[in-house]
């Protein structure tokens, strides 16, 4: 049915981005696109547990904050 065709799109694309994931700084990036800048930084925790690929934002002075799972990753 059409919520099992979704779910195998959902799954395909996740995997195809994590193949595409480079871990840098404390969190993930994907490839640099057009503009020759990586894409990122992407939650750590949400895709290695949910494989969601969740965009985050400066938490503070050093640190990335998720808006979707509120952790904190220190910049390496």
């Amino acid at each position: 049915g059409r919520d099992k065709d979704a779910k195998i799109e959902e799954l395909e694309k996740a995997r195809v981005t994590r193949e595409q994931l480079t871990y840098k700084g404390g969190a993930y990036w994907l490839p640099a696109d057009a503009s020759q800048r990586p894409d990122g930084p992407y939650c750590t925790r949400c895709m290695d547990v949910d494989g969601k690929l969740v965009r985050t934002t400066v938490g503070g002075q050093g640190f990335y904050r998720c808006p979707h799972c509120k952790g904190l990753m220190e910049y390496a």
